[in-house]
């Protein structure tokens, strides 16, 4: 493994202790996750965070420390109950087998005091429980099945405040190709917008949710993060830049 650039302080004191959390967050995502909040405040966006897919808490315990005063962290997992198909409960049993809420909240609560709102449902059902607009950043890292992947990407865009971020785990992951399909889909018919791309992670968001002036803000802060190298990509209407630790290569930076 690469070596750890000496990145922000606070996130490395964090990062020593929820890395002993079971689960799949890449530091250099969790310096991303941490930038992007970072230019959030700066922006004054306000929202709640969400969660969709939580395994053992690692990067819900993450999420947790980037909320601002009177903000919530909102989590939705099945843990271990009866899948909404039998392809789902398929995939649950050969990737999250054993998955247990109590493992979850205890993980939660080595690193704060509260826990989450917890929603124990299949996430297609999220959509009446949630206000519209009320989240400034949604993490979906749950199923890998297309149509599921497809459903929490298009909830983000009633979800998500303005200047909101969708980010979305494993989207170019060889052993999910449903997931970069779902994803890609979404680019090319339905307006997602890619902002940013890890090995792990894509950043992305909708058009009515940014102005052309927040977007340029965003870059420009972007370009000041300089333990990152960038390169830029274009696809179809859309540009947006990939960024990877300097110095990692892509298994550096990948949690396989």
């Amino acid at each position: 493994m690469a070596e750890r650039p000496s990145g922000p302080a606070d996130l490395n004191r964090l990062w020593d202790t929820i890395s002993a959390i079971p689960g799949w967050l890449p530091y250099p995502d969790a310096y991303l996750f941490w930038l992007l909040n970072t230019f959030q405040k700066g922006e004054s966006v306000c929202g709640n965070i969400l969660e969709i897919g939580v395994f053992k808490g690692q990067s819900a315990a993450l999420l947790g420390h980037l909320l601002a005063e009177g903000e919530q962290l909102e989590v939705c997992d099945l843990f271990g109950q009866v899948a909404p198909t039998p392809e789902n409960a398929q995939e649950n049993e050969a990737c999250y087998p054993n998955l247990d809420r109590t493992a979850f909240e205890d993980n939660y609560r080595s690193v704060h005091a509260d826990l989450p709102k917890v929603h124990p449902i299949s996430s297609n059902e999220l959509a009446g429980r949630l206000p519209p607009q009320s989240f400034r950043m949604i993490h979906v890292d749950g199923s890998h099945l297309y149509e599921a992947v497809r459903d929490d990407v298009r909830l983000s865009r009633d979800k998500l405040a303005g200047r909101g971020i969708v980010v979305l785990d494993d989207w170019c992951h060889s052993d999910y190709p449903e997931v970069a399909a779902a994803i890609w889909d979404e680019v090319s018919f339905e307006a997602l917008m890619p902002l940013i791309t890890t090995d792990q992670k894509m950043y992305a968001t909708w058009p009515e949710s940014w102005s052309d002036d927040a977007l340029v803000r965003l870059f420009d802060h972007i370009g000041s993060w300089r333990d990152f190298d960038a390169s830029s990509h274009r696809f179809s209407t859309c540009s947006f830049i990939r960024l990877r630790l300097k110095g990692w290569t892509s298994t550096d930076s990948r949690c396989l």
